[in-house]
């Protein structure tokens, strides 16, 4: 059985919040992504809009020689 991943940008997953929410979590979410990228300029993300969520990381991947 195939998975596919539904990814996007994180514009694309704040455009498909839940009406009732979308007020109160969008900014709360952006100043969050700013702190990240702030503190972590190299910081990888990746928004998987299946799952609703943004996931960031900083450092080796898993598996990599580096690890």
């Amino acid at each position: 059985m195939a998975i596919t991943a539904r990814l996007g940008s994180f514009d694309d997953l704040m455009r498909e919040l839940p009406p009732g929410t979308a007020a109160s979590v969008e900014p709360i979410a952006r100043k969050l992504r700013a702190v990240i990228f702030d503190d972590f300029p190299e910081a990888v993300e990746v928004v998987r809009l299946g799952d609703r969520a943004a996931s960031f990381g900083v450092g080796p991947t898993k598996g990599s020689p580096q690890e």
